[in-house]
């Protein structure tokens, strides 16, 4: 059996928390999960199941977001697995639409996806994501003064290929 949340999940303003909190839209992981590719990478993680055989696959979204928050950050596997369960914002990452206070998945998973995808798949899942930065413009970081006087760094997208 195969599960998968797809990319166009709900709006960051719907995920749901014990905390009454909204999630910050400028947060990382937010911004990460607008411009991954999870469609993409999803089929490159699927090319490796057998949809008729075997328990349920672990969600794609959730199997490649926590291969990418653990590589990111560079944690083992146990400090992955706990950092997403505390972590609203990597949950909202992984495609969840809303706050889930224990483990979602056993560090036991980390080993199955790398037995399981190898290499290979890990290449084509860089060069999709290589793929969709080439397409995104490039910021031009640029020094601002806040209303304080205080100054800052900040990125400056062209008009022509993002934000302005």
């Amino acid at each position: 059996m195969i599960r998968y949340t797809p990319a166009a999940q709900l709006e960051i303003e719907e995920f749901k928390t014990p905390f009454e909190l909204k999630l910050d839209a400028d947060n990382r992981w937010v911004k990460l999960g607008q411009v991954t590719p999870s469609d993409q990478l999803a089929s490159i993680y699927y090319e490796h199941l057998q949809a008729d055989k075997g328990l349920a696959a672990l969600n794609a979204r959730i199997a490649i977001g926590a291969m990418t928050i653990k590589h990111k950050l560079v944690l083992p596997d146990r400090e992955a697995v706990a950092t997403i369960q505390e972590n609203p914002y990597m949950q909202y990452f992984l495609g969840l639409d809303q706050f889930h206070p224990e483990p979602l998945f056993d560090t036991s998973v980390f080993v199955d996806l790398r037995k399981r995808m190898g290499e290979d798949t890990f290449d084509k899942f860089n060069g999709a994501l290589i793929e969709k930065a080439a397409r995104k413009p490039t910021p031009k970081r640029v020094k601002v003064k806040d209303a304080a006087g205080q100054e800052d760094t900040v990125d400056q997208y062209s008009q022509e290929g993002g934000r302005a």
